[in-house]
């Protein structure tokens, strides 16, 4: 088995400043700006919207409007999904050559990290405190359940939403799909991904009063004769040893850090320990279905104006049955256009969603109260 420190979110080079620890403690990875169907303003996670929050930390730099690259997605109800929904994760490039060459397969484990600094209100406005360290922190894992190659497709149809599957990518774009239970030693229960809520020192791996790049890691980290050290870490000059830690001056670039759990075992335990202490004990279609009811019934629903739901709506998900029969006139919208789930198909422009037409050809939308118009797609 393989643990696999992955670098993701904000950092100096795409979006130039830290993701937040809020100041209730959660964290909220922000995920780096790019052109893609999905925009910051239409992410919800857990209580909180990204797209006003890094629109404060940016000075106006990034706005909810502009497009992001969610990836990974790891929180259920954070975005509108068709059901059978999995967290996932691409990599493509460099990146997954290096996972390949790896041998990453089925049953290894991500642990993704990244760059956070504490937050504090003022004005109304989200604003780092003066002073506060620069982290690194584990904010979310992801037990490998399926991997697919997009150029040789195969994707599920509920994954067509996801950044990898939209754009130009290299020949190895590559989708790694979670499992539904994390299975260490045993099946576990909690889920094979997710996000963690809240900040804790556990989660840290920054060294108290150093750069973020400088480590503290268990003793066990530390590379001996016979063993290789964490990949990209071969130098022993990154490692030294301190009160009972492996200290580790981790390198800036790069992002899969690759470590071989059967020359560590001791490294099993310690994710699971993690996982299992930091994390809520759920399965994913629960939780998923959960927060989709939580969307419907936001009060969030109220901004949507006549002529459709503005980019802080919080849309609600497709659920089993019909509500409303969809009338009125057609129009055009961006991103069902860009979505590229199918050429000929209608969406809803209150939930955004992917209809299906019925065999009397009339088409359906779920779980809104009242009429909205749709989207056709030609040919």
């Amino acid at each position: 088995m393989k643990i696999i420190l992955s670098k993701k979110g904000f950092d100096s080079s795409d979006g130039g400043v830290a993701s937040p620890i809020l100041p209730d403690g959660t964290l909220l990875s922000l995920p780096i700006l790019l052109s893609s169907p999905i925009s910051y303003g239409e992410l919800h996670i857990n209580g909180h919207l990204p797209g006003r929050i890094a629109e404060d930390l940016t000075h106006g730099r990034i706005t909810r409007r502009h497009g992001t690259h969610l990836d990974p997605d790891l929180t259920a109800g954070a975005y509108p999904r068709l059901p059978g929904w999995r967290p996932l994760f691409g990599q493509v490039g460099a990146a997954q050559s290096h996972l390949a060459h790896s041998g990453i397969a089925v049953g290894d484990l991500l642990l993704f990290f990244g760059w956070f600094r504490q937050t504090k209100m003022v004005g109304g406005r989200y604003r780092f405190v003066s002073q506060s360290p620069d982290l690194h922190v584990i904010f979310g894992w992801l037990q490998i359940g399926e991997i697919i190659s997009v150029r040789r497709g195969g994707a599920p149809e509920w994954a067509m939403y996801h950044p990898h599957f939209h754009g130009e990518y290299a020949y190895n774009n590559t989708v790694y799909i979670s499992r539904r239970n994390l299975q260490m030693d045993r099946v576990h229960p909690v889920a094979g991904a997710g996000a963690f809520s809240h900040y804790h020192d556990d989660l840290r791996l920054t060294m108290p009063g150093c750069p973020r790049t400088t480590w503290q890691l268990p003793r066990w980290f530390y590379p001996v004769a016979g063993k290789s050290p964490l990949r990209y870490h071969s130098n022993m000059q990154c490692w030294s040893l301190t009160d009972g830690h492996a200290i580790l001056h981790s390198v800036a670039r790069g992002q899969e850090f690759v470590l071989d759990a059967d020359q560590y075992p001791e490294a099993i335990a310690w994710a699971c320990n993690l996982i299992l202490r930091r994390c809520q004990p759920s399965g994913w279609g629960v939780q998923h279905d959960e927060m989709n009811r939580q969307r419907r019934s936001s009060s969030d629903m109220t901004t949507m104006g006549r002529r459709g739901p503005t980019s802080e709506a919080r849309f609600p998900s497709r659920v089993s049955r019909p509500r409303v029969i969809l009338g009125g006139s057609w129009c055009a919208l961006r991103r069902p256009r860009e979505s590229g789930l199918v050429k000929s198909s209608l969406f809803c422009t209150a939930c955004l969603n992917h209809l299906r037409c019925t065999s009397t050809g009339r088409q359906v939308c779920h779980g809104l109260a009242r009429l909205w118009k749709a989207v056709r797609l030609l040919p």
